[in-house]
């Protein structure tokens, strides 16, 4: 390592030599001429590519995107993967693999239990990790191996096993064998993170002063532990992201029974008080069971869930973490709006910790952006109130008007008359009607494969 490092710098002096000379920066412009298209240096080993994205992302976000994260002197580095768990039988998404399934096919759950929940085929084998990583900044930066989880989310990974549909109907026909597959997965869960902190492979970042932790879902930065101990960090060192945001169909007496316990089981590890609970879902008829969750610091109180609802009942233990509603700010708020809704956000935390985030505006770009599009192409009432000429009526109108009135003759010259009067009123009613359909039609192909993820992303975690 040396001897190369002194090879390189002969060779590096002689390049910032040749580098300086005036007359290199007449070929620069010379060939810029010929040469329109600028494309960025970009690293050549797979390691060095993902630390250059990482660093080129952070640094994008520290000059862009004025808000209060943190910029760490320190670079993650994904752990080396040498065995994926395996949990004794298979399942997946279909519409997940670019290059088997039909790129215009929506996502969907592959369960590995299709007809009943069978628990005595899972036998879980945990992650082999490879410890070894390379430093690529000269020791300047800290490096922070990233270590792979299962996550805090056993109702999520039952559904993932199950399918969301037929596990919402075991709930009634097979309450026993849902209980069953939950402690099997939550025993494997609590068996995994055990191993995590008996091998070191925790997430547990300190900063370079040694004065704080960097985490991240936007929990950010915290204190070190008193009793952190760098050569053996231990679980409650971490923060565990706890969600069941498939159980939003779970009312608050089946999600106490079927969720609620298994997550207590995990949740319990994390003594230092680092349990962070995450649902965009409504959450205000849960929170009577959700304030019984042990170790909980941190709440997220989604755009459909009530702050006053959420501070009442914490009464300032927690930190309440605020989202905006990400479909309004993207397509209808305007800047007074998005203030005013922020300042009541506020208002409505008044006297408790408050996290105002101002995320997920990415997640609405298909889902959401798909309905605006139907809303906007099927607009109608609008367009009857205020259009007074029928040369600019919508679509919408004028199928109205054919499917109310059947009078066409009267309102087309004589030759189009006579030829839709041989279609029929019933077939000029079919004809207009595709012809409404034809764009949504024609769009909608191209973006199904997003819409389920566009839904998804910022609701299904874990």
């Amino acid at each position: 390592m040396l001897e190369d490092k002194d090879i390189l710098k002969s060779l590096v002096d002689q390049i910032l030599n040749f580098a300086a000379d005036p007359n290199m920066e007449k070929r620069k412009k010379m060939w810029r001429i010929i040469r329109p298209c600028n494309k960025r240096k970009k690293c050549r080993s797979v390691l060095a590519r993902d630390i250059e994205r990482e660093l080129r992302k952070r640094l994008w976000a520290a000059k862009h995107v004025p808000d209060d994260h943190i910029v760490w002197s320190t670079v993650s580095i994904q752990a080396t993967v040498l065995r994926e768990v395996d949990w004794g039988v298979c399942f997946t998404m279909s519409g997940s693999d670019e290059q088997v399934d039909d790129p215009l096919e929506a996502k969907r759950f592959v369960p590995a239990f299709p007809d009943r929940i069978e628990p005595e085929r899972l036998s879980f084998i945990d992650w082999r990790i490879d410890e070894e990583a390379k430093e690529l900044t000269d020791d300047r930066l800290q490096i922070a191996v990233v270590y792979p989880d299962l996550g805090f989310s056993p109702f999520d990974h039952a559904v993932r096993m199950r399918g969301l549909e037929k596990l919402m109907l075991d709930v009634f026909d097979a309450p026993e064998r849902v209980h069953e597959l939950m402690d099997i997965i939550t025993s494997a869960f609590e068996q995994h993170h055990r191993n995590r902190e008996q091998k070191s492979w925790l997430n547990v970042v300190p900063s370079s002063d040694g004065r704080y932790t960097q985490v991240g879902f936007r929990v950010h930065c915290a204190h070190i532990p008193s009793d952190y101990d760098p050569t053996k960090p231990l679980l409650r060192h971490e923060w565990a992201y706890i969600s069941a945001q498939t159980s939003s169909g779970l009312g608050p007496e089946m999600f106490a029974e079927f969720v609620h316990p298994y997550n207590v089981r995990l949740a319990r590890y994390f003594s230092n008080q680092t349990v962070y609970y995450h649902g965009c879902e409504q959450l205000d008829h849960k929170l009577d069971v959700l304030s019984t969750l042990p170790n909980l610091r941190r709440f997220h109180v989604s755009p459909w869930s009530s702050m006053e609802a959420a501070r009442e009942k914490f009464q300032g233990r927690v930190v309440l973490e605020a989202h905006a509603h990400p479909g309004r700010v993207f397509f209808s708020y305007s800047s007074l709006e998005m203030k005013e809704e922020v300042e009541r956000l506020v208002r409505a935390a008044e006297g408790v910790p408050l996290d105002l985030n101002l995320s997920d505006i990415h997640s609405v770009n298909a889902a959401i952006g798909l309905f605006y599009l139907i809303f906007n192409w099927n607009i109608f009432m609008p367009a009857v109130f205020f259009l007074t000429s029928p040369r600019k009526y919508t679509i919408q109108v004028v199928l109205r008007d054919i499917l109310t009135q059947h009078m066409l003759e009267d309102q087309l010259p004589f030759e189009q008359s006579a030829m839709m009067s041989q279609a029929g009123p019933q077939g000029i009613q079919a004809a207009i009607t595709i012809v409404a359909m034809i764009p949504i039609l024609m769009v909608y192909p191209f973006i199904q494969k997003y819409f389920t993820s566009g839904i998804m992303i910022g609701s299904i975690k874990g």
